[in-house]
């Protein structure tokens, strides 16, 4: 919040003694210049794609000294999937591990994750969506699920590689007739299972093409539901104008009616007596009127 005040201060002027008036949302601000903003980063966003990718390291990298710190300590990447709580959890391993399960925010990341498979010793059979579909199968198939004595057994545990391909070993309580196709259904559905021993399981990040997590896919995934109000083609060319960007900033104001006339001024409730514009001494002082229509600005243009 801090850096977020000191970053408006630089932008629309002021200091902790003298607060100016901020023209556009900061939330417009930090729209990208696509979507005709400042590509200002919004630092809530950033913050929430860096926590992302230290939770992607904690997972790709865990031989690493420092991960296998954190694994001893609070139980790695697998305790932050299932949001068990220990009392001694520092500040940031809170925040990491709000990334996964604060209501909207957990889809953004396990949404854009897909599993590939290796040996099969970090993915549990019902409860993670190993299926291309990515649906968990103890949500497709919940009769079974409850059936199964296998809950919470990772792939590796549930078969066996026999002459190069692999053989599922299925325990079930109770299977009764009525049951029987849908269980023809379910092992069909995970035939052709691909199990290789000499490969770990990784996660691929789907809005990279490289499959790697990176921290900008990341930020514009987040920024993707952000829109303005105004939307309008111009602004796409004016940030390609070989002109200073002090000059090209006026005209982004100038264009979204934000500089400081005195019918803008009015409108934020500063107390103006005299609306007029100086040169005329005919109509209010407006932005239509001083830049595009008033007849001593046309030989400019």
């Amino acid at each position: 919040d801090k850096l977020v005040k000191l970053q408006r201060w630089f932008l629309w002027g002021g200091d902790v003694d003298q607060k100016k008036i901020a023209w556009i949302s900061w939330e417009s601000a930090c729209l990208s210049k696509e979507k005709e903003g400042l590509g200002i980063k919004d630092l809530t966003k950033f913050n929430r794609a860096l926590l992302g990718e230290r939770r992607w390291n904690l997972f790709h990298r865990h031989g690493e000294l420092w991960a296998r710190m954190l694994d001893s300590k609070y139980g790695g990447w697998r305790n932050l999937d299932e949001n068990r709580r220990n009392s001694a959890e520092f500040v940031w391993w809170k925040d990491l591990s709000s990334i996964c399960h604060s209501p909207g925010e957990e889809s953004w990341f396990k949404a854009r994750i897909k599993w590939s498979m290796g040996f099969g010793s970090k993915v549990r059979f019902w409860e993670e969506g190993w299926k291309d579909n990515g649906i968990l199968l103890m949500v497709k198939f919940p009769r079974l699920y409850l059936n199964s004595n296998q809950k919470n057994h990772y792939i590796q545990q549930l078969g066996s590689n026999s002459g190069g391909e692999w053989e599922w070993s299925l325990q079930w309580r109770l299977l009764f007739e009525a049951e029987i196709p849908m269980v023809a259904n379910f092992l069909e559905e995970i035939q052709g299972l691909n199990i290789n021993a000499h490969q770990q399981d990784k996660w691929v990040w789907l809005s990279d093409p490289t499959g790697l997590y990176t921290v900008r896919s990341a930020y514009k995934l987040l920024d993707r539901d952000s829109r303005d109000k105004n939307i309008d083609g111009v602004f796409h060319d004016i940030w390609k104008l070989k002109i200073t960007s002090k000059a090209v900033f006026f005209a982004w104001r100038l264009l979204r009616d934000r500089l400081a006339t005195k019918s803008n001024l009015c409108r934020r409730n500063v107390d103006i007596i005299d609306r007029l514009c100086p040169f005329c001494r005919e109509k209010e002082e407006e932005e239509a009127h001083l830049f595009f229509s008033f007849h001593k600005i046309m030989p400019l243009w």
